[in-house]
């Protein structure tokens, strides 16, 4: 099982052996079709596929999330540990010979794991907006249902972005529009007064209306890109 920032990745998967198809001019040997159960949060789905297709798709996208790019790019620093999993994650062996019970046992495995690695990477590079054409290539394939990419849509596409240095974070007055009037959540300390005039323990106010300590939120939206309180999802420009 594998965590995204909200949700818990299960994949379960089932083999069948399937009859090769024949007719008076062609024949095909029998092939196994593996049936996948994908459960990520309360969504829930099934794909049919081939050992094959997994394997066509493994080889262009490992080719494409090249570690040496990955890993010094600015751009997909915070996607850079889900593709060193990906890259870690081992992939089912090709066997020339028909499959066998063991095979597809092996396979079973392989693939179910490799499957929570890709929906995670898949999350991880629409949530960061990552090279389009692998994020393509990954949500063709995962084949994930419209009602869960129109839910992410709404999620990501409306949020501010966030900076210390910007001017999208409201700091946090007495006109009650808060939900943390007594103190931050992060560190259990209270907010200084106005007569006390501590930058230490400045507030500001997340889109969701939760407040916090300047300097604990920003610390936290370094790791994460929610509120720490309801996990509203929360787009943060670390400063540079």
């Amino acid at each position: 099982m594998l965590h995204d920032d909200n949700n818990s990745i299960k994949v379960a998967i089932t083999s069948a052996s399937v009859c090769g198809c024949y007719n008076e001019f062609t024949f095909s040997e029998p092939f196994t079709t593996y049936s996948v159960h994908i459960t990520w949060g309360s969504t829930k789905w099934m794909l049919q596929k081939r050992y094959s297709e997994f394997h066509r798709l493994y080889k262009p996208l490992r080719k494409a999330l090249a570690p040496s790019l990955w890993a010094t790019s600015a751009k997909h620093k915070k996607t850079a540990p889900i593709v060193q999993t990906f890259l870690a994650t081992p992939f089912p062996k090709k066997h020339l010979r028909i499959d066998t019970d063991a095979i597809r046992a092996e396979r079973r495995v392989g693939l179910a794991r490799f499957t929570e690695v890709l929906v995670a990477l898949r999350w991880h590079l629409r949530a960061q907006d990552a090279t389009t054409a692998i994020f393509e290539l990954v949500n063709a394939f995962l084949e994930v249902p419209k009602h869960r990419q129109t839910h992410e849509a709404r999620c990501l596409s409306p949020l501010p972005r966030m900076s210390r240095a910007g001017t999208e974070l409201a700091v946090e007055d007495d006109s009650g529009d808060s939900d943390d009037d007594e103190g931050c959540a992060i560190c259990l300390c209270e907010f200084a007064s106005e007569d006390e005039n501590d930058e230490a323990a400045t507030s500001v106010t997340l889109p969701c209306k939760h407040a916090f300590h300047e300097h604990c939120v920003f610390s936290w939206l370094e790791l994460h890109q929610s509120c720490p309180i309801c996990r509203q999802l929360v787009v943060y420009q670390a400063r540079a």
